[in-house]
């Protein structure tokens, strides 16, 4: 019905050097130890979430003292990237064929990898406020680190870049956001941009109190903007205020897709008012759907293919 499946590629790979990791699972945790000439750090992950999946749930994140973050510094200062010959690359995007879109993906920005994967909310919060020099020094590698995977990328026959950030404003706010996103952004942006490449990053929580400053980050696409009633911006305000220099790739929120099929498609065709005429403008998916209720994507597809044509009129 016109629907366009989303696949990503591997344009690198990475290597750790002087780095043992060693994996014991104990039923539904696996305890994973990454051993450094410098210390050791341990990560704790529950697994079989939804049997067949491979889903996990991150229980204990390695970093647990300001003292860890020497450790995994340690750990990605000497980690060695590498790209991938483009028939390689090529040969990836074959398999998909050629009724959808290829993306590369590069990491998520130091800060927000720290966020989810490294440290967690609260070990990161309490550090930025009482040791930020471990924050700082750990954001310089991963910063480098993130520079040389998107200039590798830049060089890649794949002409999409995604950044998987799960940015929520919410959670550490605009000033984080300001001095640690925004320089990082713009950075990764600048270097994709000479390799005529779009740079997406995936920004799917509140984003209110950004609003204001996403126009600064040189982004050219918010992938999985939220709309009401799961973000708190709608999307009207945020074309308002940012014109077409940002494109706007939304989720369609997956909790509207739990009504019925009237309400499904007047929200539908309230968001296409919303964006009229719909330049710079994707309805895409990018959370799971409630089993029993994919038929709704039906819903979503008729009205697009009734309505949704460009330019969007009244």
């Amino acid at each position: 019905m016109g629907l366009t499946p989303v696949h990503g590629v591997s344009v690198f790979r990475e290597k750790w050097t002087n780095v043992k990791v060693r994996y014991t699972q104990r039923g539904d945790y696996v305890y994973t130890v990454y051993e450094t000439p410098v210390g050791s750090v341990t990560a704790k992950h529950r697994v079989n979430l939804q049997p067949g999946t491979g889903d996990y749930w991150t229980v204990e994140h390695p970093i647990k003292r300001p003292e860890d973050y020497k450790v995994i510094d340690y750990i990605y200062r000497n980690a060695v990237i590498e790209p991938l010959r483009d028939e390689e690359v090529l040969d990836q995007m074959s398999r998909f064929g050629e009724d959808c879109v290829v993306r590369a993906w590069v990491d998520r920005t130091p800060i927000q990898k720290m966020l989810i994967e490294l440290a967690g909310y609260r070990r990161l919060s309490v550090d930025l406020y009482r040791s930020p020099e471990f924050v700082d020094e750990l954001y310089e590698t991963l910063t480098d680190r993130l520079e040389k995977m998107c200039e590798i990328v830049s060089e890649s026959p794949v002409e999409l870049v995604w950044c998987g950030d799960n940015v929520n404003g919410i959670v550490l706010g605009p000033k984080v956001f300001e001095k640690y996103h925004l320089p990082i952004y713009r950075r990764m942006a600048s270097i994709l941009r000479r390799g005529g490449k779009t740079l997406m990053v995936h920004m799917d929580g509140k984003l209110n109190c950004l609003k204001h400053l996403i126009p600064a980050s040189g982004l050219e696409v918010i992938e999985a903007f939220t709309p009401p009633p799961m973000g708190d911006l709608p999307v009207g305000e945020a074309r308002s205020l940012w014109g077409e220099g940002v494109k706007i790739w939304i989720n369609f929120p997956e909790t509207v897709l739990l009504g019925d099929e009237g309400y499904v498609r007047r929200y539908t065709l309230d968001l296409l008012k919303e964006i009229m005429p719909g330049r710079g403008f994707l309805i895409g998916i990018t959370e799971d759907i409630a089993p029993g209720y994919e038929d709704r994507l039906k819903v979503v597809a008729e009205v697009l293919n009734e309505s949704g044509r460009y330019p969007v009129r009244p």
